[in-house]
């Protein structure tokens, strides 16, 4: 496939692709000359929406250097004549609306189910073909997912513990230091986000940012482990007959820690909040 060169400003590149990401930055080809699989046309190509991370808002890249796609173009061949547009595949399966390209709208919407839904353009036709028969069919498309799912930490795989020779390798992450949020609240929580499927364990603790040791009683002895498939799930910390939830403490001395997570697959962490749980 030929590359196409793309300046340095821009936030993602590939290969004769023109690359969205769901802020609805459009990406396009530059300098325009054509990709030799889609014709001689100029700016041409077919397009598909990728998922892109930022730290600190300047700089982006691919999260852990997967290039897939975020939404991917429909099934069937992209249109580059008004023949292939209005024509089938050759196994004689008609080709979707969106097998050109797709470019995500603005915005996300919080529909208040749990889900999160977005929305995109698509087209039969590449890039080039924007408007007339080449164009092909059209249309706006709707996508669906559960809240804050859009990257995980974690597998679905249980994976051999080598140094035993038995049961289930154990993955950690280990967060950067965490500064609680002081605030007006009675009580603070930390909420997590995951799916564990059944064999699959998920624990956490707090580390003291200083001194790199467990924050009693929060630790991964003491965690009532994660099990199911939820989104708002109340960490919980048992010590001599007592759950332990709140956090608020350590707000209020303003101490920074890390969040360490232990997997046990099948386990999957999408994503962690503290949380307010009674106000003043």
């Amino acid at each position: 496939m030929t590359s196409c060169s793309i300046p340095k400003s821009y936030l993602a590149i590939a290969p004769c692709y023109a690359l969205t990401v769901p802020a609805n930055l459009f990406h396009h080809f530059y300098p325009l000359r054509a990709c030799k699989h889609f014709g001689n046309s100029v700016n041409d190509g077919v397009l598909d929406i990728r998922l892109i991370f930022s730290r600190n808002g300047t700089e982006f890249a691919y999260l852990g250097g997967h290039r897939g796609s975020f939404v991917p173009r429909g099934h069937g061949i992209p249109g580059s004549s008004a023949s292939l547009v209005d024509g089938v595949e050759i196994n004689g399966v008609p080709s979707a609306w969106d097998a050109g390209l797709v470019y995500m709208y603005r915005g996300l919407l919080d529909v208040g189910d749990g889900n999160l839904v977005l929305h995109y353009f698509g087209q039969q036709g590449t890039h080039a073909r924007q408007d007339g028969s080449d164009r092909g069919k059209f249309g706006i498309g709707r996508v669906t997912l559960l809240k804050d799912r859009f990257v995980s930490f974690g597998s679905d795989t249980p994976t051999l513990d080598t140094s035993t020779g038995n049961g289930s390798r154990v993955l950690q992450a280990k967060t950067t230091p965490v500064v609680l949020p002081s605030g007006p609240c009675v009580s603070l929580v930390l909420s997590l986000n995951a799916d564990v499927s059944v064999g699959g364990r998920v624990t956490v603790q707090l580390l003291d940012a200083t001194t790199g040791q467990p924050i009693q009683p929060f630790t991964h002895a003491n965690h009532v482990g994660l099990t199911g498939n939820t989104l708002t799930q109340v960490s919980k910390w048992g010590n001599n007959g007592t759950l332990h939830t709140n956090l608020q403490a350590l707000a209020a001395a303003n101490t920074a820690v890390h969040l360490e997570f232990n997997f046990s697959p099948p386990a999957q962490l999408f994503a962690w909040e503290f949380v307010c749980g009674a106000r003043q």
